[in-house]
């Protein structure tokens, strides 16, 4: 078995939580909600500058 981690972005968690645990091997996850930069970021693409 191995430990890889997964990192995914979704709009419909458990729909995707569901397809994990059904191909097996799901021992935990962690659900991080976005915070303004991580927001920035995937709408243009680019980092926040000072």
């Amino acid at each position: 078995m191995s430990d890889a981690v997964v990192r995914l972005q979704t709009d419909d968690l458990l729909c995707k939580l569901s397809r994990l645990h059904g191909a097996g091997g799901l021992r935990q996850f962690h659900v991080q909600r976005p915070d303004l930069e991580q927001v920035f970021l995937n709408l243009t693409g680019r980092q926040l500058r000072d």
